[in-house]
């Protein structure tokens, strides 16, 4: 990526943080420019291993066989980065919306870096044990959970051109495929775990 192509990535992110539809014009058109997004990804692995690490040492998957946690917490990541994106370029072409599709497709993937960053917070406080039913962790990641749904309906709406029941059913859609890819690999873990734990 060129420095003026980071110059466009963050002129857009920015404006598209500030809910300005102008935002989606500083991203191309293209698929280099949506092949490019996915570098998101890689700046974000570091992260993705700080969340794994958290699950491992404090969540009900914290025993069981370390290399088979970490095949499938780096898969499960793969998938989290590209089933969405395959199913919205069907869905892009069944609402008539494939002409957009690759520059919405950058903007969602550089959404996911501010995304990410601000759910890091309040992974540690539950980390710290600070996260119970109630308490201002709880509010604070309900809050977080609120802003996404309206970034990722922002960006429905005014990234594909979508009217806002389209843009709805696309956010519920996103969070389905989203808790449907960690319900496996959370499954096969506790299987993995059982199994280590019977031999």
């Amino acid at each position: 990526m060129t420095v003026e192509q980071a110059a466009r990535v963050l002129r857009g992110l920015g404006r598209v943080l500030r809910l300005n539809p102008l935002g989606f014009k500083e991203f191309e058109n293209t698929p280099g420019e949506a092949l490019r997004s996915f570098q998101a990804a890689l700046w974000l692995a570091p992260v993705f291993v700080l969340y794994a690490a958290m699950d491992r040492f404090t969540g009900d998957e914290a025993s069981g066989p370390l290399g088979a946690f970490a095949v499938l917490k780096a898969a499960h990541y793969v998938i989290g980065w590209t089933l969405f994106p395959v199913v919205m370029e069907g869905i892009s072409r069944l609402l008539g919306r494939r002409q957009v599709y690759f520059r919405w497709l950058a903007a969602y993937n550089w959404l996911q870096v501010p995304i990410m960053l601000a759910y890091l917070p309040v992974a540690v406080a539950s980390l710290l044990g600070a996260g119970g039913p109630g308490g201002p962790v709880a509010f604070l990641d309900l809050a977080l959970f609120l802003g996404m749904a309206t970034y990722l309906g922002f960006l429905a709406r005014h990234g594909l051109g979508l009217p806002l029941s389209s843009a709805v059913a696309v956010v519920v859609l996103d969070l389905i495929l989203t808790q449907v890819a960690a319900a496996v690999v959370h499954s096969v873990l506790m299987g993995a775990e059982f199994t280590s734990s019977s031999l």
